[in-house]
């Protein structure tokens, strides 16, 4: 059954701040930017920002299974939290996507980065020169919404696939290293 992610998701833009966002290293909350995602989709927590916020709306607060879409720029995936923070603002970079009942996080994370997600996404940025996604074709964004078992059957080979490509560039990485030190030590042994 296909439906819009508006019938099974809340969307929202994360956390407008009005003024330039200064670190404050004892500050009571984490701001999560663009610069705190890596390429694979992953937040690295050392280069978060802190700031001191007193009266935090808690909607823009991740959440575990919340899933985050950059707004602005060339990334368009979606990536999963998923770990409990109680402490980390999502910024006005990133749409907040929370799905309701009969949708898994990581599924709808995965459709949103298939083929048929991206062919949809990059046919609704604007802009002429920092491309845009609006809120308004977002929402609008068809998705078919199998049964929760085929959901997790395809978020299982999903995260099988990536944990094979992760471990495939470790091993490529560590071939080139030996491959290296194995040609450095023939030079030292001949030339030295």
């Amino acid at each position: 059954m296909e439906k819009p992610i508006k019938d099974i998701a809340e969307v929202r833009v994360g956390y407008n701040f009005r003024e330039k966002i200064i670190n404050t290293e004892n500050g009571n909350f984490r701001i999560l930017q663009i610069r705190d995602i890596d390429k694979d989709g992953n937040i690295s927590l050392s280069s978060i920002s802190r700031v001191n916020i007193y009266n935090p709306i808690k909607e823009y607060i991740a959440r575990k299974g919340d899933i985050l879409l950059q707004n602005r720029g060339e990334r368009t995936n979606a990536i999963v939290i998923e770990d409990e923070f109680n402490d980390l603002i999502v910024s006005s970079h990133f749409f907040i996507i929370r799905p309701k009942f009969n949708i898994k996080s990581e599924y709808l994370a995965w459709y949103i980065n298939s083929k048929i997600g991206q062919r949809y996404i990059k046919s609704c940025r604007r802009g002429s020169y920092i491309l845009s996604i609006p809120k308004d074709s977002l929402i609008e964004m068809p998705v078919i919404v199998p049964p929760l078992d085929i959901q997790e059957k395809i978020v299982k080979l999903d995260k099988l696939v990536r944990l094979n490509d992760k471990l495939s560039r470790e091993l490529i990485l560590k071939k080139n290293i030996l491959a290296q030190g194995l040609s450095e030590k023939l030079l030292k042994s001949k030339y030295s």
